[in-house]
């Protein structure tokens, strides 16, 4: 059964296997790729073909079966796996409201088993992802209202706990996707959940038992939640192997957590504080755990768990873009910068500068022009850029709120200056370490200045946020901070552009002189890279050099009836260098027009 039989999990990884080694594998924009072994091949559902039928196979001896690394139960799971890949492939285009629950991806041995088709983030992850974004500003906002070492307490946890049931939904979007009603029913039920969470986590403080106590809401809210995802994958690993021990265990030990939380409920606040952070520190290693290299080889697995690397990537960006978006949300709701032109509306463009950065920042990553995602790397870079987006957006979304207060008047309270500036350091601390846990793989002098270097602005602007509250408000009113903050953080966008320019290792390249030929109108330096001078080109060669010919017909006679895209594609083929006809020393039709 080649590597499916044969593969008891000491194959080898492979980066450059032909397709005519293995007929199976798939070509995908990003190669596949393992925290291990590196690139590796990818195969489709159906695994490959068994060298002889079932029965001859089991006929065999138990010394021959082990001579060919084969047994009965491989030659019984490659049966269960071929007809699972051909129900799957029967029903794919057909419509029906409840599927049976399949992953996406897994790992068969060192082979990354799913399908060719590239995926995306589904509207209903956004729109799940836009009621996530809306909680925590609103948590965001009555930390700010309060503007206190408890609030901001309060804050962190109640966010934490949204930002779990978050991951979880994300691991069975990209796990399990398939949109059925069972599926959009978990999501309307946990936003519900959500919505319960949101509403009463801005009173969790208050102990039970008292006026205006949230936390036994809060805490059941977020119990019911994930005991619904759990249960639903639990049900799921009934049918999925390649996940089944992972969701087990990780839920089996969240049942240990939950009971830190129900006793939470009935703690005094300090010891809520304690309890429910040990809960959600506990719960995130245990995510860690199961699904890391380390414990697939503890428990010698040969079907494991597999992340579509290109569709979560996809999905952070997104989420932060998200962000983003209520960062100024909160700038521009209930208009706090009032009517007219004015110091208000100064502050919130100001504002809308420093998320312009941040975005920037986040989507330009490092700026490198080879590199490898820091999922791609090792294990220890993938936890480091799951992780650093849980304080990077939990301190931008804060930012952002702070950044309303400070539209509004010249004076805020020393805990907005506080958040605002501390916030603002987080983020961009978070920036540089997403960007720095990168691998550069760019030649020396591929780039104008070296990625430690180019990146160094970051640091410098959150060192200077963190001490900026230390100044009274008679020298530094918010209009100034927010200027200041807008100043840096944009001085540190137009640094990395320059920095990130064509080096002097930078590879040339130029137009054939076949092609440039016969051309007056195209300046000769707008077909060649620049040379190196001491100092990157800033401008591209030719970008100001404008195009002067006409876009309507003049006077042009063709022959036939074709439309004019078909008569601007035969333009294109007799303008080609080398066309079939000139190959055979003939002279196409629109040439004898010209």
């Amino acid at each position: 059964m080649g590597e499916i039989v044969d593969d008891n999990g000491k194959g080898k990884a492979t980066e450059d296997a032909s397709s005519s080694e293995n007929p199976h594998k798939m070509e995908h924009t990003a190669s596949a790729h393992h925290l291990k072994y590196g690139n590796i091949v990818v195969g489709g559902y159906a695994p490959a073909p068994a060298p002889m039928g079932e029965e001859e196979l089991l006929a065999l001896p138990a010394e021959r079966l082990a001579e060919i690394g084969c047994s009965p139960k491989a030659v019984r799971h490659h049966r269960r796996e071929l007809l699972d890949a051909e129900a799957r492939r029967i029903h794919a285009n057909r419509r029906y409201l409840f599927r049976k629950p399949r992953a996406l991806q897994y790992f068969r041995g060192h082979l990354l088993v799913r399908g060719d088709d590239e995926r995306s983030s589904q509207r209903i992850e956004l729109f799940f992802d836009l009621t996530f974004v809306g909680i925590i500003a609103v948590l965001a906002e009555e930390a700010i209202h309060d503007g206190t070492g408890a609030g901001l307490v309060r804050y962190l946890i109640t966010y934490g706990g949204a930002w779990t049931i978050w991951s979880y939904m994300r691991e069975v979007f990209n796990a399990f996707y398939c949109d059925d009603l069972f599926q959009r029913t978990l999501v309307v039920w946990i936003m519900a959940c959500l919505i319960v969470y949101g509403n009463n986590a801005v009173h969790a403080e208050i102990p039970r038992g008292e006026p205006e106590s949230g936390r036994a809401a809060t805490i059941g809210a977020y119990l019911v939640a994930a005991a619904s995802i759990f249960i639903t994958c639990v049900y799921y690993s009934f049918h999925i192997k390649a996940f089944r021990l992972q969701i087990r265990v990780q839920a089996a030990l969240w049942l240990c957590t939950s009971g830190l939380w129900i006793a939470a409920i009935f703690a005094s606040t300090r010891v809520a504080v304690g309890l429910t952070v040990a809960a959600l520190v506990i719960e995130y290693g245990v995510w860690v755990w199961v699904y890391s290299p380390p414990y697939k080889r503890l428990f010698k697995l040969k079907y494991s768990s597999a992340v579509n690397i290109e569709h979560e990537i996809e999905r952070y960006a997104d989420f932060f873009t998200l962000v983003m978006g209520e960062f100024l949300y909160s700038v521009f709701s209930g208009h706090p910068a009032g009517f007219g032109i004015h110091s208000s509306t100064g502050r919130a463009i100001l504002s809308l500068m420093i998320a312009a950065a941040f975005q920037i920042m986040y989507m330009s990553g490092a700026s490198s022009k080879a590199r490898t995602h820091p999922i791609r790397r090792n294990t220890m870079s993938a936890c480091a850029w799951f992780t650093l987006h849980i304080p990077v957006v939990s301190a931008l979304t804060l930012c952002g709120d702070a950044c309303a207060e400070f539209v509004k008047e010249l004076e805020v309270t020393e805990g907005v200056r506080w958040m605002l500036c501390e916030t603002y350091a987080v983020g961009m601390v978070g920036i540089w370490a997403l960007a720095m846990i990168e691998e550069d793989r760019d030649e020396a002098g591929e780039l104008y200045i070296h990625k430690t270097l180019r990146l160094l602005p970051r640091l410098i602007c959150a060192i200077i946020a963190i001490f900026l509250p230390l100044s009274s408000q008679e020298h530094l009113d918010t209009t100034k901070v927010l200027g200041i903050l807008a100043a840096t953080a944009s001085a540190a966008v137009l640094w990395e552009m320059l920095s990130a320019l064509d080096g002097p290792n930078a590879a040339a390249e130029h137009a054939p002189e076949a092609l440039r030929q016969g051309d007056l109108s195209t300046p000769s330096h707008a077909l060649k890279t620049p040379q190196w001078k001491g100092f990157p080109c800033l401008a591209e060669p030719g970008a100001f050099h404008v195009d002067m010919s006409h876009q309507r017909e003049h006077g042009l006679k063709r022959r036939g009836t074709a439309n004019t895209a078909e008569e601007e594609g035969q333009v294109g083929a007799a303008t080609t260098p080398t066309t079939a006809k000139d190959a055979q020393g003939g002279n196409s039709d629109d040439e004898e027009d010209d």
